[in-house]
């Protein structure tokens, strides 16, 4: 966290905010919705969000995501519509990339690209857990 109150971007985070536009989330805001087709990306400089996917079962959280963090790189890398609803938990801040150029930094940087790809499969092996639990244990409300 900096000194200003902001987050720190991992790597990939810190080379596409440079000149990316930012947008404003009001509390509860959705970012993306499950089932849009993916064409950004966005890495969030300010704020909490919450990742949930609709099941038989109800609506799971799938994953918390902070400041510095990419959301929506999953869907956009592989193309088709996104896997999960993301929403702030309180007022946040996110700067939107697009795909094109995202492919374009990958391209360029293979080393960061390894690591994308191991944190792309450790986010859909955990969303891959909630939803057996979801299904598991079933609606607990």
């Amino acid at each position: 966290m900096s000194s200003d109150g902001t987050a720190e971007p991992s790597s990939i985070g810190s080379a596409l905010v440079d000149g990316s536009r930012l947008r404003a989330l009001a509390d509860g805001e959705v970012l993306v919705a499950e089932g849009e087709l993916a064409d950004d990306v966005y890495v969030v400089t300010h704020g909490h969000l919450i990742a949930t996917r609709a099941t038989p079962y109800g609506e799971v959280l799938v994953s918390e995501v902070d400041g510095g963090d990419v959301v929506g790189d999953v869907t956009a890398i592989a193309g088709g519509e996104r896997t999960a609803t993301v929403r702030s938990a309180g007022p946040a801040e996110v700067a939107v990339v697009d795909r094109a150029r995202l492919l374009r930094w990958l391209d360029d940087h293979p080393d960061e690209a390894a690591q994308v790809a191991a944190d792309v499969r450790r986010r859909l092996d955990r969303t891959r857990v909630a939803e057996l639990a979801a299904a598991i244990v079933g609606d607990v409300d």
